[in-house]
């Protein structure tokens, strides 16, 4: 993914797991450092970021963001923007089985997709009601 991705000039930052994901990166265990790697004769440089929770657990960010003047915070401040939208992810996976599709033709998706979406927004309605009251 990660070669996909440079071959594109996308920049990316990701969450990967320790213990799981690689043993280059999970022995980058400075706050902030640069990993090399080679994939299909090609060099990736890869900033490892080290993050630590309030919970006292270590998250590992992988980016190629090379610019100095981003700090550790900044990334994790970056990163943590995006966790709403990982638990939308998650809720429409897992609670309204997004994945579960009735149908195999491309009308049969495009109207499971649209009622779970449809459905997540209306059972969000009442905490907005609740909210704008108050």
């Amino acid at each position: 993914m990660f070669e996909y991705l440079e071959s594109k000039n996308l920049k990316y930052l990701m969450r990967v797991k320790i213990n799981k994901f690689n043993t280059e990166f999970d022995k980058a265990n400075d706050p902030d450092q640069i990993v090399t790697r080679v994939y299909k004769n090609k060099v990736l440089s890869l900033r490892i970021i080290n993050v630590i929770l309030p919970t006292g657990e270590t998250e590992k960010l992988v980016t190629n963001i090379m610019d100095t003047n981003f700090t550790v915070e900044d990334f994790k401040s970056l990163y943590f923007k995006r966790w709403s939208i990982e638990v939308k992810y998650s809720q429409l996976k897992s609670i309204y089985e997004l994945e579960n599709f009735s149908g195999t033709n491309p009308i049969a998706v495009m109207q499971d997709f649209y009622a779970c979406i449809y459905l997540s927004n209306l059972m969000s309605l009442p905490c907005h009601v609740i909210t704008f009251r108050v």
